[in-house]
């Protein structure tokens, strides 16, 4: 048998190539200690024991598949079972099938697949349990505050508890995890007024969990409004948006705001870009 060659914590694991969600897409290099750490960091915000079972078809050339489930599992030594992208568009309700036969704790996607769930049939759900899932994370693009309420209300007979969606927010040069909601009372939302949004200002109208919510019905979801400020498809003379928050940042990560195109810092209730030096 050869030997194993030495590997040091700072020697490059992987190139991860990021989303191109805000540019153009790149490879980013991964050292150990990088996955290392992000793992930890995600092992300590989900609370994961090697019981846990997690159900994921998100693609593994995506870094929330790889080293949100997969790796994580592994880290944990907690159980995976993984289905195909494929196999997620093609029929959403196995999905959440999975998670109802194996009576899994944890799984997660982008905005758009508990969106997608929610033009099942009552029929097609009515037999489905998904009171075992304690965290339901929800990452990669805009968290949208009528996607959570609605995909609660709809799917509560089925056992599925507002309180397991955990907002987040993520990118490849973090390796993964930058920060995550899970708060035991549920979602956090904030009401602002629109136009102050549209200048980079925050003006605060309400500030909610997850139980002050104000309910949305099927008919107020209009899938071609704006996403960019979480515009949940009111008529435009509505004058405030609700922003869901994706929590706190992960411990040993520097995180700033600034003026975009700078590096100066934003002042309290002002929008700007976010700046993350990534893990060392």
């Amino acid at each position: 048998m050869g030997h194993l060659p030495e590997i040091s914590t700072d020697m490059p694991a992987i190139i991860q190539y990021s989303s191109g969600t805000t540019g153009v897409e790149k490879g980013v290099v991964l050292t150990h200690r990088n996955i290392a750490v992000n793992q930890y960091q995600i092992f300590q915000n989900f609370r994961i024991s090697p019981k846990e079972k997690i159900v994921s078809w998100l693609p593994l050339h995506h870094d929330m598949g790889l080293m949100g489930c997969v790796f994580q599992s592994l880290y944990a030594g907690a159980t995976c079972i993984l289905l195909s992208p494929e196999s997620f568009s093609k029929r959403p309700r196995l999905w959440l099938q999975v998670i109802s036969d194996f009576q899994a704790s944890i799984s997660g996607a982008p905005d758009f697949a508990y969106r997608l769930c929610l033009s099942l049939q009552a029929a097609q759900i009515e037999k489905l349990d998904l009171s075992s899932r304690r965290i339901a994370f929800n990452g990669a693009e805009p968290v949208r505050h009528d996607t959570l309420t609605l995909f609660s209300q709809y799917f509560a007979p089925q056992g599925f508890q507002q309180t397991a969606f955990a907002p987040c927010y993520g990118l490849a040069e973090a390796t993964l995890l930058v920060s995550i909601d899970v708060s035991e009372g549920g979602f956090h939302t904030l009401q602002v007024d629109r136009a102050a949004l549209q200048q980079n200002q925050v003006i605060i109208r309400r500030n909610e969990n997850m139980h002050g919510n104000r309910g949305v019905s099927p008919q107020n979801i209009d899938d071609n409004s704006c996403s960019e400020h979480y515009d949940i498809g009111y008529d435009e003379e509505i004058a405030f948006n609700d922003i869901v928050s994706c929590g706190a940042i992960c411990e040993q990560l520097d995180l700033q705001i600034v003026v975009p195109g700078t590096l100066i810092s934003c002042r309290e209730f002002e929008v700007g870009e976010v700046l993350i030096p990534g893990i060392m």
